[in-house]
Order: structure tokens, then C-alpha cells, then sequence
């Protein structure tokens, strides 16, 4: 990707074709974006201004530029509706300013989008047809995108980290787990916005960006950035996350091998009665407020003890109702397993997830006991 051009925060629709050519006294923004696996800048932002209520676009001028273009859902399907077999007056349009489907990025904003969303995936299939491609903008709780995120089959999603306002925390940490394992499974990249501060710098390089953007980054300017500072202070702020992440993995390892030792110390004892297993729960909660939940499996995944759940800091209740339930489709089970075949005397760690019910990052930690048990307990970890 040589450069990666916006025009979407003062557009709302492109409302005609063709649409007028930006004139030389119109003031453009830019601002740059960042991608953190070239450690350089690797586009910019353009924010475009309305002329008379139309749509104004520069003059293209670089045939190996990519463009993203944010257009209403109205005037997308409006276009579909009239285009003839493989003809789109907006490709059209784009073509006359040198410009082919394949530098193109189609943005869609899951806000406009949820009125039809089965009309919406057919004409999505028409723009990729014609080699278009699709980035996927407005990840808000109530977005529609989150739960058919798959069927858009997006090559790029921006999370704009302004939206944050107004989601509560939890539901937008699940929000941000669901990207990034979407991302790692169908290669789809995201783009990081709203990037005004370290904290939410770490907040995205945690939840896998690959493009970055904000005013921590860069400022919005009135003229483009020349080469000779188009990195910015990118690679400073980058090395300061790489030492933050090392401290936080080092006070991570502190705080686990001060747990694991205390598991190690404490004596457990099963008991079996009937279908049921018994432990002594209480005990374990003692070793640390950070312990959530307990309860017991056998070899296949099927919990066959009560779940006992932290209630505060000093108690703890006991359910019925998951005894039975298999568990052996979560990914930390058969990783369990594994690592207990290798070494069954050690406690083993999951990777952290985040718990929509508890609403914390949880790492399961578990452990064979006797030739038959697995037991598991979910830990909190801290979240800077």
C-alpha cells in the first residue's frame, strides 16, 4: 500500500456525477496514517470540503494511489439500483479521473447501513465484482456490523476510537476481541482512529491494529506533509509502547509466579459423591481476590462438580445448573489437555480472553488432579 487517501469526515453522500474538481483556492486537510508493520507513514487522510452542498474531490493525479471513499448508503445503492450488467456510474466517473476499481476502498458506515442489509450484501457483491474493495466503518454497540461482520467480508475495518464514547467499557472490550480474532482469521486489517493519547495508542496496538491514526500520531494540517517529516515522531512513540509492554509483561510474570506458587502450596482435595465431585472452594478463594470461578471436568470436558463464583471479596456462591454441560469446545480446553499429557504436575494458563459476563480480561488456570479431574479456575488479570 503506497498511500491510502480519506474522504469521510466532512462527506456525507456523493449526490451526483461527476462531481466538481477541487478549485485552488479550496482548503484541504490532511492527516497522515500510520502503518505499525512499515514503522512509516503510508498515507494520509484527506478531509474534503462541500462546495454549494456538492461533493469536491482533487484532482487525481497518481495512478499507484489507494483512495477510500465514504459514500451515504442511499447513493451505493442508488448506483447499484441503476447500473447496467457490469457498468457503475460511479466507476465510470472514477475512471475519467485515472483511476481503476482496485485502488479504490468503498467505506461503509454500519450506522447508515442497517435500514437493508440483505440489499446492502447484494450490491456488495456487485462493487467486489467489479474490484472494488471494502472497508467496514461504525463498529458501535448498536451496530448491525458485529453480528454480520462475515457476511460484509470486509478487507479492511476502522474503529474510530471516538465511538467509544457513550458504549460502556465492557461491551466495547468485547467489541475489540471480536476484531481482532476476525482479523487474525480472515485477514481483514484494522485501522485505528480517535488516537489522542498514549493510553489509547496502547488500546489499539493491543487489540492488533495495523494502521494507526490521531492527533497523538499527527495533527490535522492544512498542507501535506513533506517526506523528510512524513514519519513524524511515529517510531518514538512506538518504542515507548514496545518498553510499557515489556514492564507490563514483567510485572505479569511477577504476579503470576507469586499465584502459582501459592496454588502450588495449597493442598486440594476431591471427593466424589455419586455424579458429583466436592472440593473445599473456600480455601482457594482465600489465595487470591482474583479468582472468579472454580469448578471441576473430566478428561472428555463434561463439568462434574457445582460452579462455585466469587461474590464480592470475601464470599462465594455454589450453582447447579452447569453440571453436565461439556466444555471441551472452548479453546483453553483441549490446550488443557495437551500441556497436562506433557506435564501433569504443572498449572497451566490459557491465553486472556475477555469474559462478557464478568466483564474482565480472565485467563483460565488449570491443573489434572488425581488421574481423572481437571480442575480449572478463572483468574482476573489487570488491564492498563
Amino acid at each position: 500500500m503506497n498511500e491510502l487517501l480519506y474522504s469521510d469526515k466532512e462527506i456525507d453522500t456523493i449526490s451526483a456525477f461527476p462531481m466538481s474538481i477541487l478549485s485552488e483556492d479550496s482548503k484541504v486537510q490532511f492527516q497522515s496514517i500510520f502503518s505499525v508493520e512499515e514503522q512509516k507513514r503510508i498515507g494520509r487522510e484527506i478531509l474534503i470540503p462541500k462546495n454549494n452542498g456538492k461533493i469536491i474531490l482533487p484532482n487525481f493525479t497518481k495512478s499507484d494511489e489507494i483512495f477510500v471513499l465514504r459514500i451515504g448508503f442511499s447513493d451505493l445503492i442508488q448506483d447499484f439500483n441503476t447500473s447496467s450488467g457490469m457498468e457503475s456510474k460511479l466507476l465510470n466517473y472514477l475512471k475519467t479521473q485515472g483511476l481503476q476499481a482496485n485502488q479504490i476502498y468503498l467505506q461503509i458506515d454500519c450506522q447508515q447501513s442497517k435500514e437493508d442489509t440483505n440489499q446492502l450484501l447484494v450490491a456488495l457483491d456487485f462493487w467486489k465484482e467489479l474490484g472494488f474493495r471494502i472497508l467496514v466503518k461504525g463498529l458501535g454497540s448498536d451496530s448491525p456490523a458485529v453480528s454480520f461482520l462475515g457476511a460484509l467480508k470486509p478487507d479492511m475495518i476502522k474503529v474510530d476510537l471516538h465511538e467509544q464514547v457513550g458504549i460502556p467499557d465492557s461491551e466495547f472490550h468485547t467489541i475489540l476481541y471480536f476484531l481482532k480474532d476476525f482479523s487474525l482469521t480472515t485477514g481483514a486489517a484494522l485501522l485505528f482512529d480517535g488516537i489522542d493519547s498514549e493510553k489509547k495508542l496502547r488500546l489499539a496496538l493491543e487489540s492488533g491494529a495495523l494502521y494507526l491514526q490521531g492527533e497523538a500520531l499527527s495533527p490535522i494540517q492544512e498542507a501535506d506533509v513533506s517526506d523528510e517529516f512524513q514519519n513524524g515522531n511515529l517510531l518514538d512513540i512506538l518504542n515507548s509502547y514496545h518498553d510499557w509492554k515489556r514492564k507490563k509483561i514483567a510485572k505479569e510474570i511477577q504476579t503470576e509466579t507469586k499465584l502459582l506458587e501459592q496454588l502450588n502450596q495449597s493442598e486440594i482435595r476431591l471427593k466424589q459423591i455419586g455424579n458429583l465431585v466436592y472440593l473445599d472452594a473456600q480455601s482457594l478463594f482465600k489465595i487470591s481476590n482474583k479468582i472468579k470461578r472454580i469448578y471441576i471436568t473430566d478428561w472428555t470436558g463434561t463439568q462434574i462438580s457445582n460452579l462455585f463464583e466469587r461474590q464480592g471479596e470475601s464470599s462465594f456462591i455454589e450453582k447447579q445448573q452447569n453440571v453436565r454441560k461439556n466444555w471441551s469446545y472452548l479453546p483453553f480446553f483441549y490446550r488443557h489437555v495437551k500441556k497436562a499429557f506433557s506435564n501433569p504436575e504443572q498449572w497451566h494458563l490459557s491465553e486472556p480472553y475477555w469474559d462478557k459476563d464478568l466483564k474482565e480480561q480472565i485467563v483460565v488456570h488449570s491443573k489434572v488432579i488425581g488421574s481423572a479431574y481437571s480442575l480449572f479456575l478463572d483468574i482476573s488479570t489487570e488491564r492498563d
